[in-house]
Protein backbone atom coordinates (compact mmCIF):
# COMPACT_ATOMS: atom_id res chain seq x y z
CA UNK A 1 0.00 0.00 0.00
CA UNK A 2 1.42 3.36 -1.00
CA UNK A 3 1.39 6.62 0.94
CA UNK A 4 -1.01 8.08 -1.61
CA UNK A 5 -3.55 5.28 -1.08
CA UNK A 6 -3.31 5.66 2.69
CA UNK A 7 -3.67 9.45 2.45
CA UNK A 8 -6.78 9.10 0.26
CA UNK A 9 -8.37 6.74 2.78
CA UNK A 10 -7.49 9.03 5.72
CA UNK A 11 -8.95 12.12 4.05
CA UNK A 12 -12.06 10.19 2.92
CA UNK A 13 -11.34 10.88 -0.76
CA UNK A 14 -11.65 7.16 -1.45
CA UNK A 15 -13.08 4.27 0.56
CA UNK A 16 -10.98 1.33 1.72
CA UNK A 17 -11.69 -1.82 -0.25
CA UNK A 18 -11.91 -5.29 1.29
CA UNK A 19 -8.24 -6.12 0.67
CA UNK A 20 -7.11 -2.92 2.37
CA UNK A 21 -9.39 -3.62 5.36
CA UNK A 22 -7.86 -7.09 5.66
CA UNK A 23 -4.39 -5.52 5.45
CA UNK A 24 -5.14 -3.00 8.22
CA UNK A 25 -6.54 -5.74 10.47
CA UNK A 26 -3.43 -7.86 9.95
CA UNK A 27 -1.04 -4.96 10.57
CA UNK A 28 -2.84 -3.91 13.77
CA UNK A 29 -3.39 -7.53 14.93
CA UNK A 30 -7.16 -7.08 15.28
CA UNK A 31 -10.26 -8.55 13.69
CA UNK A 32 -11.73 -6.73 10.69
CA UNK A 33 -14.93 -5.94 12.61
CA UNK A 34 -12.92 -3.89 15.13
CA UNK A 35 -12.23 -1.34 12.37
CA UNK A 36 -15.93 -0.44 12.16
CA UNK A 37 -18.02 1.57 14.66
CA UNK A 38 -20.15 -0.37 17.15
CA UNK A 39 -23.26 1.54 16.05
CA UNK A 40 -24.18 3.67 13.09
CA UNK A 41 -23.54 7.40 13.22
CA UNK A 42 -26.65 8.69 11.43
CA UNK A 43 -29.38 6.57 13.00
CA UNK A 44 -32.32 8.67 14.16
CA UNK A 45 -30.96 12.01 12.98
CA UNK A 46 -33.14 14.05 10.70
CA UNK A 47 -32.63 17.38 9.01
CA UNK A 48 -29.24 18.19 10.48
CA UNK A 49 -27.42 18.34 7.17
CA UNK A 50 -27.16 21.63 5.34
CA UNK A 51 -27.07 21.59 1.56
CA UNK A 52 -24.36 23.77 0.06
CA UNK A 53 -23.67 24.06 -3.64
CA UNK A 54 -20.20 24.65 -5.03
CA UNK A 55 -19.49 25.69 -8.60
CA UNK A 56 -16.42 26.49 -10.61
CA UNK A 57 -17.92 29.54 -12.25
CA UNK A 58 -15.74 32.58 -12.56
CA UNK A 59 -16.74 35.64 -10.71
CA UNK A 60 -17.71 38.42 -13.05
CA UNK A 61 -14.82 40.77 -13.81
CA UNK A 62 -15.00 44.29 -12.37
CA UNK A 63 -16.33 46.83 -14.83
CA UNK A 64 -13.68 48.39 -17.00
CA UNK A 65 -11.28 45.46 -16.80
CA UNK A 66 -11.31 42.78 -19.51
CA UNK A 67 -10.98 39.14 -18.51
Amino acid sequence: MTRDILANIETLRSPADSKQIEFFAEVFHIQEQALFPKRRHFVGRTGEMELREFTRRRRSAPQGKPR
